[in-house]
């Protein structure tokens, strides 16, 4: 052996003596040791703490809010489609305005108006429903929710959701009519005469217009129908006659 080499092959044997020492001194479990000892094998996780997640929370409550749609972009989109005559477009941009605002005051009451002037009555009494749960002190809404079971046929319901309108509100001419037109439906003429009049004591020969109703047909020629009939006609033409203003600028007839 060259003598030269000898010191550099020593190193050598000592570094590999030294490694195979260290690597069998070094304790190792079992995976009995692990469970015995209450631990087990698991990926290493970087825990996130509290407060990182309080700081992070407005940054992921941002990101979400930028999904939800401008409400009143989205309303005044519906009403300009509305006004143009398209029903479908501003029901697409209700519906889609609802999916993120389900309660919408406006989006309800349109969409609602949609479906009832459109007589799809069923999908008008949803919205109506949905309403009076979220407003249940709201007269009106249960006029609407009347009128739109009355179009089904669904009388007796109608009729109970009509007299809540009243007891909340005796007043609305609006619901004093409606019952007065149910009843008439059913053939009930002293309770459509005993609302008729309630009606036109509120609102006076207005209520003409609402006489032509074919729901009043079986009581048209009822003698306390017609008498609130001709009442109503006789105060037009004196509201008519008092409302008659002379032109000043008229001539004079000569004495």
């Amino acid at each position: 052996m060259n003598k030269s080499l000898a010191p550099l092959i020593i190193s050598f044997a000592v570094i590999i003596l030294l490694t195979f020492i260290i690597i069998n001194t070094k304790p190792r479990e079992s995976a009995i040791e692990l469970q015995t000892n209450g631990t087990a094998p698991t990926m290493s996780l970087n825990r996130i703490s509290k407060a990182q997640i309080r700081n992070k929370a407005p940054v992921l409550r941002k990101q979400r809010e930028s999904y939800i749609p401008e409400s009143e972009k989205f309303l005044e989109n519906a009403k300009k489609f509305l006004s143009a005559g398209k029903e479908n477009e501003a029901e697409d941009a209700l519906r889609t305005l609802l999916i993120f605002e389900p309660d919408n005051p406006q989006a309800l009451s349109l969409l609602a108006g949609i479906f009832y002037y459109s007589q799809r009555y069923p999908d008008a009494e949803i919205i109506f429903r949905r309403q009076v749960k979220l407003n249940p002190d709201n007269d009106s809404l249960y006029n609407h929710l009347g009128s739109a079971l009355a179009r089904q046929g669904k009388m007796k319901e109608a009729i109970t959701m009509t007299l809540k309108a009243v007891e909340i509100n005796q007043k609305s001419s609006d619901a004093q009519i409606n019952l007065s037109s149910m009843y008439a439906s059913n053939g009930d003429v002293e309770s459509c005469i005993k609302h008729f009049l309630l009606a036109y004591q509120l609102i006076g020969y207005r209520i003409l217009p609402f006489s032509y109703d074919p729901a009043f047909d079986k009581v048209r020629s009822s003698p306390e129908f017609q008498e609130i009939i001709s009442r109503a006609k006789k105060d037009m033409d004196t509201n008519l006659k008092f409302n008659e203003i002379p032109d000043k600028d008229a001539k004079q007839p000569e004495k």
